[in-house]
């Protein structure tokens, strides 16, 4: 299988730098969008609510009324577990109940889990009385079984808050128990991460169709996991699975008193492993920063297209064009968690007017951010008004414009270095000037002007990171795009082999 090399030591920077974390417009959107988090955060108030109505529902699927619907077909409910996000740092308040129906199968036939819930929800749709017995004056309202789903569930409201009830026969805690463990170390880790969470999660929330339960972005938790995925490959944050074994592989995670909500389930990391990355040099970059990394990551739509992330080793890896648009091999979701993502499109055009916004600071820069995925102006022609790079002085290109996300149609742009003959229009109001016009005050320094047709494609190959790097010319074969399977990529204008 073809794995992508890690980037240098020195990319990172180049990346982030392009992002002026002193500029008055980028201080102000870190501001705002630590504001959304602060106001998006469930209080206690909040979060003593839906305990009290976790309380209910247990109450409620342990009593004599389901019991007697469900033992005779050999079925015992033994608890119910919490999970997603309100187990987690990242619950906000507007976050639903994820709970799962732990059941044992006692009886000569087998059950199926999916047979559980649909007795459940009849009794919830039909007996009145006993659900008014047990949820007292709480409104439970808008029921309904999703049993097409590929994981059949519940869907109610108490009150105004959604609930999502599951069924699992497993004799361990499942897995998505421990799944919000592992996002809770992370939480613990960095505060930084909650805030970059809570704004995804609020910039690329959509619902699921009625008709195929499809959406436009990944859900959720997919997007945690493609956060943590990024951050790792920059070596932000470590890898868990890897530095942690003994906490978030799931063969240590069978007892039951593990899955409970504790203190240890929130704050599962000792205090050395918090001190030890506190002191990274890059515990200083911005929220801005990080965000734009991610955009830049997760908007090259050839690493959409052609591979997938795999959590347990941190690695891009080549993938079958057979599996799902966007593909995360996940520990705790082996069916890929991002199976519910209709296609790449909103994703990688959303991420990548925001990288054009972040690069072009302007005032009010939060509303339009909070625009691009409500009006997703991405979709129209001609959609991307702002330029993709700041000018760069005395040749001083990054590797990131020299060779990493570009526009969407040529991802790897080639700069052409021009001495004192053409102004970037950013640097010059639109106008240019000849070299003799700027000579005076711009003496021996380069300009860089995109050309409009660049000469090489999407470069989502193994040695991706070392095609442009700096601006070495010229390439060899090996720098050239190349397929998962290893094959080069037939492209116009080849530079001949070496």
């Amino acid at each position: 299988m073809t794995e992508m090399l890690k980037p240098p030591k020195d990319l990172l920077p180049n990346v982030v730098n392009m992002i002026q974390n002193d500029h008055p417009y980028i201080k102000a959107l870190n501001e705002d969008i630590n504001k959304l988090y602060i106001n998006q955060k469930q209080s206690e108030e909040l979060s003593a609510e839906r305990e009290s109505y976790i309380a209910m529902i247990r109450l409620y699927l342990k009593s004599e009324t389901i019991k007697k619907q469900i033992e005779p077909q050999g079925v015992k409910i033994n608890r119910v577990t919490v999970f997603g996000s309100f187990s987690t740092h990242c619950a906000s308040k507007d976050s639903d109940l994820d709970l799962c129906v732990c059941a044992s199968n006692e009886g000569a036939k087998k059950a199926l889990p999916v047979t559980v819930l649909q007795t459940i929800y009849r009794e919830l749709v039909n007996n009145i009385h006993s659900r008014n017995y047990f949820f007292g004056d709480n409104e439970i309202r808008e029921i309904s079984f999703v049993s097409t789903a590929k994981v059949p569930i519940i869907r109610f409201m108490i009150n105004n808050v959604p609930v999502d009830l599951s069924a699992t026969f497993e004799n361990t805690p499942p897995r998505t128990s421990l799944a919000a463990k592992y996002i809770n170390a992370y939480c613990q880790l960095d505060d930084r991460f909650k805030v970059l969470v809570t704004f995804l999660k609020t910039w690329m929330k959509s619902e699921g169709s009625a008709e195929d339960h499809l959406r436009d972005f990944p859900n959720s938790y997919s997007l945690i996991l493609l956060l943590i995925h990024v951050l790792q490959w920059y070596d932000i944050v470590p890898n868990l699975h890897e530095t942690h074994t003994e906490l978030f592989h799931h063969k240590h995670f069978k007892s039951w008193k593990l899955a409970e909500v504790s203190h240890e389930f929130k704050y599962p990391l000792d205090e050395n492993t918090i001190a030890m990355h506190n002191k990274k040099e890059t515990r200083k970059l911005s929220i801005v920063q990080l965000l734009y990394l991610f955009a830049c990551q997760y908007s090259e739509e050839s690493i959409m297209m052609y591979y997938r992330f795999n959590m347990k080793n941190g690695m891009i890896e080549g993938r079958s064009q057979k599996e799902n648009p966007v593909t995360i091999v996940d520990v705790y979701d082996t069916r890929n968690p991002a199976r519910s993502a209709r296609s790449i499109l909103d994703m990688t055009g959303s991420l990548t007017y925001l990288r054009r916004l972040f690069l072009a600071p302007r005032d009010n820069m939060f509303a339009l951010l909070m625009k691009i995925t409500v009006e997703k102006p991405y979709l129209r022609q001609n959609a991307f008004p702002y330029p993709m790079y700041p000018p760069m002085m005395n040749g001083a290109a990054s590797m990131y414009q020299i060779g990493h996300f570009g526009s969407p149609q040529f991802m790897y742009q080639q700069p052409w270095f021009q001495n004192n003959s053409v102004w970037n229009n950013q640097n010059n109001g639109g106008q240019q000037g000849t070299s003799n016009q700027n000579a005076n005050n711009h003496s021996n320094k380069q300009y860089v002007q995109y050309m409009s047709h660049p000469p090489v494609q999407s470069m989502t190959n193994v040695n991706m990171y070392q095609s442009y790097a700096f601006g070495q010319y010229p390439f060899s074969y090996s720098q050239y795009p190349q397929q998962p399977d290893g094959n080069v990529k037939q492209i116009d204008n080849k530079p001949k082999r070496r």
